[in-house]
């Protein structure tokens, strides 16, 4: 989605999907930081490089970003692809997939065997007529799952086979324009939603271990779950800090409770080393954090030197950075 804004997009890590593709943090080269005591820091990789490092996933912690530098590139086209396919054969086929596409995702259907698999990759060939916003990224297919949840949840097998009917009547014409456009998806689906990034080589059996609570415990959603590899980075706080990972989210509809539901998923992702991701839900502190980020340390002593008072922090932030 392309409903943020830069500086709160760098400050949590948030990012999109592919092999060779990092994070917005990853892609900053310098930037502009107006600090607790009113001091303005232009930072880069010369220039006050530990807290350049620090600040590009800074939580907002740090100070107010007033000015990004950003490793960018021309405008180019895109084609999208999208398949339903069964998520095992998918999985046993992640290596291909995301070594064959420059960006590749899976939405993953609960309570079925099948996913809505996505690609894109960069083209020349003439843009295709928009679409409807209620049929983009998916959102026609989501609103008939939604439906069949509705009116199937009661009878688990039945719910399960018309799901994996779908298979038979779903299509989608490839897509093709702008970068922004094809990269954008509108979201008109209100959820709520929690992510955690593990190590890529773990994403599958992660996954496979949460659809397999979901349906052993006929666990009440309907939401696809997304499925995405990020590119590792060299930075503090990002959930990609040194290591290639694969982000998994779950997603509950705003009108179900996901109390229940993400606190039954929660600790699957603990054991494979799971990070959460910083504008998500979650519910680790400081305590659990800090075991999950080498460089933990470093950032903390950045914030405490910048923000001795605790100027730019909140309870939340107090909570998960460790500070009284």
């Amino acid at each position: 989605i392309d409903y943020q804004t830069l500086a709160g997009a760098i400050a949590t890590s948030t990012h999109g999907t592919g092999v060779g593709f990092g994070s917005y943090s990853s892609l900053v080269t310098g930037l502009q930081l107006v600090t607790a005591s009113g001091e303005v820091l232009d930072c880069d990789a010369q220039h006050h490089p530990e807290v350049f490092n620090a600040a590009r996933v800074s939580l907002g912690a740090l100070g107010v970003a007033t000015r990004v530098r950003l490793q960018n590139r021309e405008a180019y086209r895109l084609r999208e692809k999208q398949w339903i396919a069964s998520t095992e054969e998918l999985l046993e086929d992640v290596g291909n997939l995301t070594r064959d596409n420059q960006h590749w995702e899976m939405l993953v259907i609960t309570h079925s065997d099948y996913a809505l698999s996505v690609a894109l990759n960069e083209t020349t060939d003439p843009a295709t007529p928009p679409l409807d916003p209620e049929e983009e990224g998916g959102n026609g297919f989501v609103k008939i799952i939604e439906n069949l949840d509705k009116y199937g949840s009661d009878f688990p097998a039945a719910r399960r086979a018309l799901l994996n009917s779908l298979r038979h009547i779903a299509s989608f014409d490839d897509r093709v324009g702008d970068s922004h456009e094809i990269y954008a998806n509108v979201r008109n689906v209100r959820f709520n939603e929690m992510e955690y990034s593990v190590p890529a080589e773990h994403g599958p059996a992660c996954l496979r271990e949460i659809l397999a609570l979901i349906r052993d415990k006929d666990l009440r959603t309907w939401f696809p779950i997304e499925y995405r590899y990020v590119k590792a980075d060299d930075i503090p706080l990002s959930m990609f800090e040194g290591r290639d990972s694969c982000s998994i989210s779950v997603h509950q509809h705003y009108s179900m409770d996901h109390h229940n539901f993400f606190a039954a998923v929660e600790p699957i992702f603990w054991k494979y080393a799971g990070r959460p991701h910083w504008g998500k839900l979650h519910t680790l502190n400081a305590r659990t954090l800090q075991a999950l980020y080498p460089r933990w340390k470093e950032f903390t002593e950045v914030r405490q030197a910048l923000d001795p008072s605790g100027k730019f922090l909140n309870a939340h932030l107090s909570s998960i950075l460790g500070v009284a």
